[in-house]
C-alpha cells in the first residue's frame, strides 16, 4: 500500500494503518477508508464524498445507487464513521525512511507538517532556494548548502545571499584576489588594484614611447628601445648625423654623402662615396660615353681612345696617296673615287699592275696591250693589233703599206691641184664684188694672176678683213643665247614662284585638316572616355548591388548561425550529454545601455531539433550595481517539445566572449533555478505562447569599453554570448 497522501486530495485515506481498518468503514468505491464519509439509504454502503460526487458526475442518464443501482439513492453524512476513521492508528508515511512515529490519524498531518514532527519528511526550503531536503538536515543546509542563505564576502565583508556572493559579486568584488590577466608571477592580486598593477607589470602589453606604433611587454621594453625601435634615435656610421632609426636607415641612407656605394656600372672601384660617385664617372673605364667626334656612337670610356683612333668614321686620316687630310669616311668614301694619286690596275692588265688615277689616259697611250689601229690606216689599212705587235705588223706588211702610200700620195696631188683651180676661182668672184675703199688691196697688185702663192696671199687678207663680220656674227649668237637663258631663268623664278605658293597652300590645307583630324580624334577620344566611365560606373554599381546582395546572404547566413541552430549532434540527447555551444549575437549596445533597456536575442535552441530558448540582458543589472550586465535565459515553446524530455534539467554555461583572440573569454555558470514569482517546477514544458524565465545565469563585470590588444568584448556595437548546455 503507497504511504503517501493523495496529490489531488481524492478518494479516501490511503496510509499504512497499524490494524486493518474494519469492513464498515471502507468506501465501496475506491477500497480505502472514507474520507467524509456518507452513508447509503437505500444499501447501507459507505461512500467518500469526493467518490460519491465523482460517480455521480460519471453517470449522466440516472442518479441510481452505484452498488445496488436504486433509483431511490438517498445518502446521510456518517458522522460516526467519520469519527472512528479519525481515530484509527497509522504508521508515519515516512516509516521506510526510518521514522517510527504512530498515532492516530487525525494527529498526522500536524507529525508531518509541524516544525518540531516527523525529522524524515522532505520539505522545501524556506528560502525559496528550490531545494527539497528532509527536516532533519533542514538545520544543515540552512547553514552550508543553502544557495539563498545569508553569508558574507570573506574579501570585502559585504553580506548578501550565497548565489549572490559566489556568483554574481564574486565576479565584481573589489577585494576578489585575481590573477594577473597577463600571467606573470605576481601573487593573486585584489580586483580593485588589477588595473594599478597593470601599471607596472612587467608582461603587461604596452606602446612604444617613441611611437613606433609597437605593442610588446613592458619587460621587453628597454630591449626594443636600444635594438628594435625603428624611432630609436641613432648616429649614421657615415656622416655622423643623428636621427631616427627608420630614417637613418631608410630616407637618410638613400641621400647620405658619405654612404659607401659601387660604382653604377660594376667596375672593379673600391671605396666609393655617394657624394664621389659623380666625379668617379667622369674617369669610370665603364662608364657610357658618346664619341666626342660626334659619330653618335657611345660606348665604354674604356673602348674610346680605340674608337677615336680605329673606329670612328668622322675621325682625320690623310689618303695615303695624296696626303689630303679629311674624315675616314669622306676619304675611304667619296674620295677613293676621286683621288688622282689611287692606283688602278691597267684596264688592259698589262705588266705595269697599277697606274695613277691621273696617268691612266697617258698610259694607255703606251700601254703595250692597248688596241689600236694600224698606223698606216690613213693611207688604207684596216687591221686592229696591240700595241706591242706593231712593229711586227709593220714588218709583215711592209710591201701592202707601200702600195697605200704610193696610191694615197697620187689620189692627193690630183686633189690639190683640182682644189686650187676652185678656190682661186671662187675667191675671184668674191673679191670682184668686195669694196674697194677699204684701202685693203693695191690696185698696183696683180688679180689671182701668177703663181699660186699670190693666190694664197690674197686669201689670207680677204680673211683678215671677213673676221670682224664673223666676229660680229658670234657676238649676235652670244647676245641672243644670254636673252635665251633670261628667259630661262624668269620662267624659272615663276615656276619657283608657282611651287612656293603651292606649297604654301598644301602647308595650309595641312594644318587645317591636321586640326580638323585632331578635333574629331579628341571629340572621339572623350566620348570614349566617357562611354568607358559609364559602363565603370554602371558596372561598379552592378557590382556593388551584387556584393550588397551577397552580404545580406552572408548577413542571413550569420544571422541563423548566431541566432538559430547551430547544430553539432544530430537527435535526441540522453542524461548527461554535452551539446555543442550555441553563439547569440546581441545589437545595440551602446544605445539599450543608455536607456537602460532590456532587450532580447532572437529564439535558438540547446541543440539540434532541442528546447527552445531565448536570451535577455539587463543592462542595468537589474538589483546590481548599475556597471554590471544581468544576463537571463528563457523557456519557449518550442516546435520539438512533443519528443523532448520534460522538465529541462541540467547545467548551463555562458560566456562572453572576446572577439578578437581565442583566450580571456568572460566565462559564468549557473544552474536552472526556481522563480520566486512562480512556484512550479523549473524547466516544464511551455504550453503557452509566453516565454517562461529559468534561468538567472551571471551578471557580467564592468569593463566591456577597457579594450586591449588582445581582448575586446564589445566591437561594432555588439556582443557575442556563447551559450553550452549539459542536461541531467
Amino acid at each position: 500500500m503507497a504511504i503517501a497522501l493523495r496529490v489531488d486530495g481524492g478518494g479516501g485515506y490511503d496510509y499504512n494503518f497499524v490494524v486493518p481498518p474494519p469492513d464498515w468503514l471502507i468506501c465501496n468505491i475506491c477500497h480505502c477508508p472514507s474520507k467524509d464519509p456518507f452513508l447509503s439509504g437505500c444499501c447501507g454502503n459507505i461512500f467518500c464524498e469526493s467518490c460519491l460526487e465523482g460517480a455521480k458526475k460519471a453517470t449522466t442518464t440516472t442518479d441510481a445507487c452505484p452498488i445496488c443501482r436504486d433509483e431511490e439513492f438517498i445518502t446521510f453524512r456518517h458522522k460516526q464513521a467519520d469519527r472512528a476513521v479519525r481515530a484509527l492508528h497509522l504508521f508515519c508515511s515516512n516509516k521506510e525512511k526510518g521514522c517510527e512515529w504512530q498515532g492516530e490519524l487525525n494527529n498526522i498531518i500536524n507529525h508531518l507538517q509541524n516544525n518540531d514532527g516527523c525529522q524524515f519528511e522532505e520539505v522545501t526550503c524556506t528560502n525559496d532556494c528550490g531545494e527539497c531536503i528532509r527536516r532533519q538536515y533542514l538545520t544543515s543546509h540552512f547553514e552550508d548548502e543553502c544557495i539563498r542563505r545569508k553569508v558574507d564576502c570573506q574579501y570585502c565583508h559585504i553580506a548578501g545571499e550565497f548565489q549572490v556572493i559566489e556568483g554574481e559579486h564574486k565576479e565584481a568584488c573589489p577585494k576578489f584576489p585575481i590573477p594577473c590577466p597577463n600571467k606573470c608571477e605576481a601573487d593573486y592580486i585584489p580586483r580593485e588594484d588589477i588595473d594599478d598593477h597593470r601599471m607596472t607589470c612587467p608582461l603587461e602589453e604596452v606602446i612604444c614611447p617613441n611611437d613606433c606604433g609597437m605593442r610588446l611587454q613592458r619587460c621587453h621594453l628597454a630591449t626594443h628601445g636600444n635594438k628594435d625601435c625603428t624611432r630609436r634615435n641613432i648616429v649614421c656610421p657615415f656622416c655622423q648625423v643623428m636621427g631616427e632609426y627608420q630614417f637613418i636607415e631608410g630616407e637618410h641612407k638613400e641621400l647620405c654623402p658619405k654612404f659607401p656605394v659601387p660604382c653604377p656600372n660594376k667596375c672593379q672601384a673600391d671605396a666609393l662615396i655617394r657624394e664621389d660617385i659623380e666625379k668617379h664617372k667622369t674617369m669610370c673605364p665603364l662608364e657610357a660615353v658618346t664619341c666626342p667626334i660626334d659619330c653618335g656612337v657611345i660606348m665604354k670610356r674604356q673602348s674610346l681612345t680605340t674608337h677615336v683612333k680605329m673606329e670612328c668614321p668622322h675621325r682625320k686620316v690623310t689618303c695615303q696617296y695624296c696626303h689630303t687630310t679629311e674624315e675616314h669616311q669622306f676619304i675611304e668614301g667619296e674620295h677613293k673615287e676621286q683621288c688622282c694619286k689611287f692606283p688602278l690596275a691597267c684596264p688592259n692588265k698589262c705588266e705595269i699592275g697599277s697606274v695613277p688615277r691621273e696617268n691612266v689616259e697617258e698610259h694607255m697611250k703606251v700601254c703595250p696591250l692597248e688596241l689600236i689601229q694600224c698606223e698606216y690606216h690613213v693611207v688604207g689599212c684596216e687591221e686592229r693589233m696591240v700595241r706591242k705587235d706593231q712593229k711586227k705588223h709593220n714588218k709583215e706588211k711592209l710591201e701592202e703599206h707601200l702600195s697605200f702610200t704610193a696610191h694615197q700620195l697620187s689620189n692627193t696631188q690630183r686633189n690639190i691641184a683640182t682644189g686650187k683651180v676652185a678656190a682661186v676661182n671662187s675667191k675671184e668672184k668674191q673679191l670682184v664684188k668686195f669694196p674697194t675703199t677699204g684701202g685693203v688691196l693695191d690696185d698696183t697688185e696683180p688679180l689671182l694672176t701668177g703663181a699660186p702663192l699670190n693666190i694664197v696671199q690674197t686669201t689670207d687678207k680677204f680673211l683678215q678683213i671677213n673676221a670682224p663680220t664673223e666676229k660680229f656674227s658670234n657676238v649676235a649668237q652670244e647676245d641672243q643665247q644670254t636673252r635665251q637663258l633670261q628667259d630661262n631663268f624668269q620662267q624659272l623664278i615663276a615656276t619657283t614662284d608657282e611651287l612656293s605658293q603651292k606649297l604654301a597652300n598644301m602647308e595650309k590645307t595641312i594644318t587645317v585638316n591636321a586640326g580638323n583630324a585632331l578635333a574629331k580624334l579628341e571629340t572621339k577620344f572623350q566620348t570614349k572616355i566617357t562611354e568607358i566611365e559609364t559602363s565603370a560606373q554602371k558596372r561598379i554599381a552592378e557590382l556593388e548591388n551584387k556584393l550588397d546582395q551577397k552580404m545580406q546572404q552572408i548577413e542571413i547566413l550569420l544571422k541563423v548561425t548566431w541566432n538559430a541552430q547551430i547544430i553539432s549532434q544530430a537527435g535526441k540527447l540522453s542524461s548527461g550529454d554535452q551539446v555543442a555551444p550555441v553563439i547569440v549575437k546581441m545589437l545595440e549596445y551602446t544605445k539599450n545601455k543608455a536607456e537602460k533597456k532590456t532587450w532580447y536575442s532572437d529564439p535558438f535552441y540547446t541543440h539540434h531539433e532541442g528546447y527552445q530558448i531565448q536570451a535577455c540582458i539587463h543592462p542595468d543589472g537589474k538589483a546590481h550595481t548599475s556597471s554590471c550586465l544581468t544576463v537571463r535565459l528563457y523557456l519557449m515553446k518550442g516546435p520539438y517539445d512533443e519528443q523532448l524530455k520534460w522538465p529541462l534539467k541540467g547545467h548551463c554555461e555562458v560566456k562572453l566572449l572576446n572577439q578578437i583572440s581565442d583566450s580571456e573569454h568572460h566565462l559564468s555558470n549557473g544552474k536552472y533555478y526556481n522563480d520566486a514569482g512562480h512556484p512550479r517546477v523549473v524547466g516544464e514544458r511551455i504550453r503557452s505562447d509566453t516565454a517562461i524565465w529559468y534561468s538567472n545565469v551571471f551578471i557580467l563585470d564592468k569593463g566591456l569599453r577597457e579594450n586591449t590588444a588582445a581582448c575586446q568584448y564589445l566591437k561594432d556595437d555588439c556582443i557575442f554570448l556563447q551559450v553550452k548546455y549539459k542536461l541531467d
